[in-house]
């Protein structure tokens, strides 16, 4: 009692330790130049989803050495003691084997004891078993489903992850737009101001550009609110406290995640590559693959088994007083093969075959759909990345031609040859530009993230 007084104070406090240490590693981790790499990692490690698989593995390790448990030699100590009440008596003729007693002599005689025990140990050890061991590499091979499940709850956070990344990377390019149109637009109030006040421009003008510097502010203030909920969602997909959202920033900038996608013209559907590296293709894959393990397995059963057994102890047998009588105890032991012939699963063995082998036709069947749907997919994927990436090209040519465009007219409007509200659809037209590139942007690496879904290639 004394010794678990000391024992669990100390295992709360390293468990606390432990907890505090990850807590303390995850909120030390820097989240204000966030690459793509470094989220995927984070997640991979924190997310509890991932702990679990890893759990999973281990589980399934332990199941198979459980298993292989049944091949050691097996001692077990006996203490039988039984009373035997009614005891079976016949009636022998003794005559016929004592020449010294009439030939028609007969005796009751008593069969069995008032009391028996046995106490000894007792060893038995299997010598062949061809199912225990099919049963084995069926439960070494769950390691390897466990492991495409694995890669299939991977794969499905590092698309969800992608996803948040690329949003926030959008938000915080949208916000930095949204940003230079509100001191555009703040410059131009201020430049009406003083025209009105000179006498140069009209109250409409200076009404227009307060409605343009309000409607900037508002779509500002709605960027801030999506960047917050796209860091937010990020984070937790990384496995990390949203409360961290205030300083999380992705690195680098929506051009530099574009370059490599601007010239890139994705290759055409490799079906074997694909089957290769999608779980969800392998788990039928897999699937077959254990039910040719069960079908082993049910043939396995159907051999014979033989096991070595042996005994040494101690009988007593007696009609006086049990266990204490003299010398009513003697020694006893015996050794022993042992053979079983499983007789009825010979002609059950079509009946258990029959659900294995369907399933595995429901497999192939399902592993065939799959494809199909996959190659669909990559194909859908592939088309609307190649437009998308056409498209990216006008986009920033628009881009360009706007800014020219707005350069005019403020130069025009310097020189007295325009009006403020010229200015304020110069202006509109080129956050509208900018906008469709965004947009345009996450189609394009909404499309490149699709095609690398539908190859098995997220990570």
């Amino acid at each position: 009692m004394s010794l678990f007084r000391y024992i669990f104070p100390c295992r709360l406090i390293c468990t606390l330790l432990t907890v505090f240490t990850v807590t303390v590693g995850m909120n030390a981790q820097d989240l204000s130049a966030l690459t793509l790499e470094q989220a995927l990692k984070s997640a991979l490690e924190n997310q509890p989803s991932e702990r679990a698989f890893r759990i999973e593995s281990q589980i399934n390790a332990a199941q198979a050495d459980k298993t292989r448990l049944q091949k050691n030699l097996k001692l077990n100590g006996n203490l039988d003691m039984q009373a035997n009440p009614f005891l079976p008596a016949s009636v022998v003729p003794v005559g016929q084997f004592n020449v010294q007693n009439p030939t028609d002599e007969t005796r009751a005689i008593r069969f069995g004891t008032w009391w028996q025990a046995t106490a000894g140990v007792t060893a038995i050890k299997s010598l062949y078993d061809a199912g225990l061991n099919a049963r084995i590499r069926e439960q070494v091979f769950q390691a390897d489903i466990t492991e495409n499940n694995h890669a299939l709850n991977r794969q499905k956070i590092a698309l969800e992850l992608s996803k948040s990344w690329y949003a926030l990377l959008l938000s915080e390019e949208e916000t930095s737009f949204l940003k230079e149109s509100c001191r555009k637009a703040d410059e131009l109030l201020k430049d009406a101001l003083n025209k009105r006040d000179g006498g140069a421009a009209t109250e409409s003008a200076v009404i227009n550009a307060r409605m343009q510097l309000n409607s900037a502010r508002i779509q500002l203030e709605q960027a801030v609110g999506n960047r917050n909920r796209n860091a937010e969602t990020l984070l937790y997909w990384m496995g990390i406290s949203p409360e961290r959202a205030g300083e999380t920033a992705v690195k680098g900038t929506l051009a530099e995640a574009l370059l490599p996608l601007e010239k890139t013209t994705p290759p055409s559907f490799d079906a074997v590559s694909t089957a290769a590296n999608r779980p969800e293709i392998q788990q039928f894959v897999l699937d077959n693959r254990l039910q040719q393990l069960r079908l082993e397995t049910e043939k396995a059963n159907l051999k014979p088994t033989l096991s070595a057994f042996a005994f040494f102890g101690m009988n007593n047998l007696t009609n006086d007083v049990p266990l204490v009588a003299e010398k009513s105890w003697f020694s006893n032991g015996n050794i022993g093969l042992q053979m079983k012939v499983p007789v009825s699963a010979y002609w059950e063995q079509q009946k258990q075959q029959l659900p294995i082998s369907l399933q595995q036709q429901h497999n192939a069947a399902r592993q065939e759909e799959t494809l199909n749907q996959a190659r669909w997919e990559y194909e859908q994927a592939r088309t609307a990345f190649l437009t998308t990436q056409q498209q990216l090209a006008l986009r920033k040519e628009d881009i360009l031609l706007a800014r020219q465009d707005l350069e005019l007219v403020s130069n025009s409007l310097k020189g007295g040859a325009a009006i403020p509200s010229d200015v304020l659809n110069a202006q509109l037209v080129l956050r509208e530009k900018e906008f469709d590139w965004l947009r345009t942007a996450g189609d394009l690496l909404l499309a490149d993230l699709a095609l690398r879904k539908a190859s098995g290639k997220l990570f």
